[in-house]
C-alpha cells in the first residue's frame, strides 16, 4: 500500500485514524496542501507545549502559537520544499530555542495526492534525536580535550592552527606559535614520581590558561610540550607574550606530593608567520628548531626563529 491509498484509507476511517495515532508515543500529524493541520496526535501536542484547547489549531499551524519565530519559519520552508517536489525526506531540526530545552529531532514526511494526482497535503512524524545527539557532541568534545590537563589535545589544537592560518592569510594578518617544554622534567618524574609530574603538567597547563588571551589557543602536544597560538601576532608581540609565559612559570612554586616545592622551568621556542613559514607544517618545524636552541643554550630561555644561530638539530 503506498502513502496515497494510506492517506484515503485513513481518510474513510477518521475517527478510528485518531484513536490510532493519539496511541503512538512519537509525535505525527498532517496538513493540508496550504500547510495547515488536518490532524495531530497527543504526542504532538505535548511536544510543542500547545494549550489545553489544541484542537483549535486544526486549520492553522504552530505560527498562531509560537508567532514569527524563526525555526517555525524555517520547518514550513522545508514543508513547502515538501510539497512542491511530491515526495518523501527526512529532515533534522533543531527546536531547542523555541522549546527552550535541547530537543532536536528527525522530520520523516511524506506528500500526499487524491486518486487524479492533485496535491493533498502531508504526513509527517518526529523522532527525538536529542540525546544522540548531545552523546555525539560530548564525545567529539572528548575527543579534542586532553585527559590529563583539561586543556585542548594535539588533535584540536592542529585543526585550529589550519584554520587560524587560513584565516590570517585571506586578512594579510601576522600569526605566531609558541612551543613550551618543561626543562628537566624526568628528574621531577625519578625524584617525585609520576603523581608529581602529572600534577606539575596539570597547574602548568593551569598557569597558562590564565595568561593566554581569549583569541589565544593551548593545547598540551604531548609530553611536557605546549603550544600555544597567537592571532594577530608578530614576532615582537609573540616573544613579549612568550617571556611572560616563561616568567610566571619559573616564579611559580610547584607542590609536590610530599610537601616539597618545586620551581620549574620552560625553554620556549617562536615561530611567525608569514615571516618564518607559509603552512603549519613549516611553523611547526621554526617553532621546533627554536624550541632546540633555548634547550641547547642553556634553558629557561625563550628563543624566536629568526634569531636561531645554529641549524636545527636533535639532541
Amino acid at each position: 500500500m503506498d502513502v496515497n491509498n494510506l492517506a484515503r484509507l485513513l481518510e474513510d476511517n477518521a475517527s478510528l485514524f485518531e484513536a490510532l495515532i493519539d496511541l503512538l508515543p512519537a509525535p505525527v500529524y498532517i496538513k493540508d496542501s496550504r500547510g495547515q493541520f488536518l490532524q495531530f496526535n497527543s504526542a504532538f501536542a505535548q511536544l510543542w507545549n500547545l494549550p489545553e484547547d489544541h484542537h483549535q489549531l486544526l486549520g492553522n499551524n504552530l505560527a498562531k502559537v509560537y508567532g514569527d519565530h524563526p525555526t517555525i519559519e524555517d520547518l514550513h520552508q522545508r514543508e513547502q520544499a515538501l510539497m512542491q517536489d511530491r515526495g518523501c525526506r527526512i529532515d533534522q531540526l533543531d527546536c531547542s530555542d523555541v522549546l527552550g530545552k535541547p530537543a532536536i529531532f528527525h522530520i520523516h514526511s511524506c506528500a500526499t495526492q487524491d486518486e487524479q494526482g492533485n496535491l493533498t497535503g502531508f504526513v509527517a512524524i518526529l523522532f527525538d534525536i536529542t540525546a544522540r545527539v548531545e552523546l555525539e557532541r560530548k564525545l567529539e568534545q572528548l575527543s579534542q580535550v586532553d585527559e590529563l590537563t583539561n586543556i585542548g589535545n594535539r588533535r584540536h589544537g592542529m585543526a585550529h592552527l589550519d584554520s587560524a592560518l587560513d584565516h590570517a592569510r585571506r586578512h594579510h594578518f601576522n600569526l605566531s606559535l609558541t612551543m613550551l617544554d618543561i626543562d628537566l622534567f624526568k628528574q621531577v618524574n625519578d625524584q617525585y614520581g609520576h603523581k608529581a609530574g602529572d600534577l606539575a603538567l596539570q597547574e602548568i597547563a593551569h598557569v597558562l590558561q590564565r595568561l593566554t588571551r581569549s583569541s589565544d589557543t593551548l593545547f598540551r602536544y604531548g609530553g611536557e610540550e605546549f603550544v600555544v597560538i597567537l592571532p594577530n601576532t608578530g614576532q615582537s608581540g609573540a616573544l613579549t607574550l612568550a617571556e611572560r609565559f616563561r616568567e610566571t612559570i619559573a616564579e611559580h612554586p610547584f607542590q609536590m606530593p610530599n610537601g616539597d616545592t618545586q620551581q620549574l622551568t620552560v625553554s620556549i621556542g617562536v615561530a611567525s608567520f608569514p615571516d618564518d613559514a607559509a603552512d603549519s607544517s613549516s611553523l611547526f618545524l621554526a617553532a621546533d628548531a627554536a624550541l632546540y636552541q633555548a634547550k641547547s643554550h642553556g634553558r629557561n630561555r625563550t628563543v624566536h626563529y629568526r634569531t636561531i644561530t645554529e641549524p636545527p638539530g636533535k639532541e
